[in-house]
């Protein structure tokens, strides 16, 4: 992708939308809790079901913990980030440090689960059977794990296409806002306006050569925006 690469934490103008990323993340840990807490029990009550619900929740840990890499800065997700790091994904902290360079990563990840969920998964299937079973179920407690599993389902599906929607408008718009920096401090390294700039060393020194001037003018422009960037 181009533009400048994304590193650290996320600006404040993309609060709002960060915000909205990481309610849906939150909801993502909720979901795969749920999921597997009502695995276990169908594994209890039925015999199977654990290795399952185990298998259908790799993607959705996997973005879950990019999500947790995204938001390492954030004062509670990134506990659970340190702890992460400390543990079993040290190799990963060594790979990738976090922030805002995760973003894409977090968009990409949450589209192609939703593309094999509802592609390949049939996960449309699977919610419209869950509900199903809720009213063809007669033990009141199977029936609300039932109603768990599939509102986990769909939680989880909508919690996803909105990491997808708003992560992407994010990262353009973070993209964006890189390049504004840079050209906003090119302009203030250069002392104002181009023009204005070079009327008043023209104005300064008018018994200069023009050719030496055209020279001095750019050089100074050049620099100035120069260490702008390098200190940014």
């Amino acid at each position: 992708m181009g533009g400048p690469p994304l590193m650290g934490p996320p600006p404040a103008e993309l609060a709002a939308k960060f915000k909205k990323l990481k309610a849906s993340l939150y909801c993502m840990m909720f979901c795969c809790c749920i999921r597997l807490v009502c695995g276990m029990y169908f594994q209890m009550t039925q015999g199977h079901g654990l290795l399952d619900t185990l298998g259908s929740l790799l993607s959705l840990i996997l973005n879950t913990t990019i999500g947790i890499f995204l938001f390492r800065d954030d004062e509670r997700i990134g506990q659970i980030y340190g702890f992460l790091v400390r543990t079993c994904c040290q190799m990963c902290a060594d790979q990738c440090g976090g922030g805002m360079s995760c973003l894409f990563n977090f968009v990409l990840t949450n589209a192609i689960t939703l593309l094999v969920d509802l592609i390949l998964s049939g996960l449309v299937g699977k919610l419209v059977d869950g509900f199903s079973a809720i009213t063809q179920a007669g033990d009141p407690i199977q029936i609300f794990v039932i109603f768990l599993y599939t509102l986990a389902l769909l939680a989880g599906l909508v919690a996803q296409i909105v990491s997808v929607v708003v992560g992407w408008q994010a990262y353009k718009a973070a993209q964006n806002i890189g390049s504004g920096v840079t050209q906003t401090g090119g302009d203030w390294g250069g002392g104002g306006s181009g023009s204005g700039g070079t009327q008043m060393r023209a104005g300064d020194r008018s018994d200069a050569p023009s050719a030496p001037q055209r020279q001095n003018n750019n050089f100074h422009l050049f620099s100035g925006g120069g260490q702008t960037l390098g200190s940014a």
